[in-house]
């Protein structure tokens, strides 16, 4: 069933109640026994990355209620959510490094300010989700999380960040004060965050569970961490050494158990 929370001046995506679990990224499994990777392509194109760097301007998108306390706050590209808990804001990723504009307007358009967060989640540490998280939390003194591998990736292997691909402008790195686990539980106001580990788009991906209460009703919210196939295939492998395609397929069954609600991508994109 869809609900209407896309407003007039809003971007390209609409977001749906169902059940279970629905997307265009998850229905084309459906039906296959075997997931096949694409290995012809690059794991990323110039040409895509130089737009985003060029004109950032572009990927804005108004920032709109999804439903009940939960409101979407990213931009054309890269998702980021705010979740009132009643005692602050759960922030869920930061963006892109040269968004932080973007973020912190959606942020004062909702009725927020960036004083407000509380807790800023990462659903994996590639540096198109993270890109603005050392400045919120320099402004708000946020608790950063982040799943424990992917922490110690960016202690350790800081290229699979990927920061590297966005030529010309730095990604600030940072130390997530909290490295989840699977199974972990963030608790704030009135929300409980289920993390779940979902690795394969990167070894510490990280899918969060909460519910979120629409007119005296609860629905299951369900954001995918880490869905993305472009560190799956042969160039990426090859060049970084890093297969995780195993773990990946594993991750897509386990999100086709999940009875869902409200499906959430963490690229704005998936979510259409």
């Amino acid at each position: 069933m869809a609900i209407d929370i896309i407003p007039e001046k809003g971007g390209q995506c609409s977001f749906y109640l169902q059940l279970p679990i629905k997307s265009r990224f998850l229905n084309n499994l459906n039906n296959k026994k075997e997931v096949v990777f694409d290995t012809t392509q690059d794991a990323y194109r110039d040409e895509w990355y130089r737009d985003i760097i060029d004109t950032p301007s572009s990927y804005y998108i108004e920032p709109f209620q999804i439903a009940g306390n939960l409101f979407f706050v990213g931009t054309k590209d890269s998702a980021s959510h705010v979740i009132d808990t009643g005692e602050g804001l759960i922030l869920i990723d930061t963006g892109y490094p040269n968004m932080g504009g973007h973020l912190l307007h959606a942020i004062w358009k909702c009725g927020f300010v960036p004083e407000d967060i509380k807790i800023i989640l990462h659903t994996h540490g590639h540096f198109d989700h993270f890109g603005n998280t050392a400045f919120i939390k320099k402004l708000t003194q946020g608790k950063t999380y982040m799943g424990k591998e992917d922490a110690k990736m960016m202690r350790d292997e800081p290229k699979l960040t990927l920061s590297s691909y966005f030529q010309g402008i730095p990604t600030e790195m940072f130390q997530p004060d909290v490295e989840l686990e699977d199974g972990d539980h963030i608790v704030l106001g009135n929300t409980v965050v289920e993390a779940i580990h979902t690795p394969g788009h990167s070894q510490g991906a990280m899918t969060y569970r909460f519910k979120v209460q629409e007119k005296g009703k609860d629905y299951q919210a369900t954001l995918c961490g880490g869905a993305g196939f472009n560190t799956l295939n042969k160039t990426f492998i090859e060049e970084t050494g890093k297969d995780f395609r195993k773990e990946f397929k594993n991750s897509l069954e386990l999100w086709k158990q999940m009875e869902t609600d409200i499906f959430l991508g963490n690229h704005t994109p998936q979510s259409c």
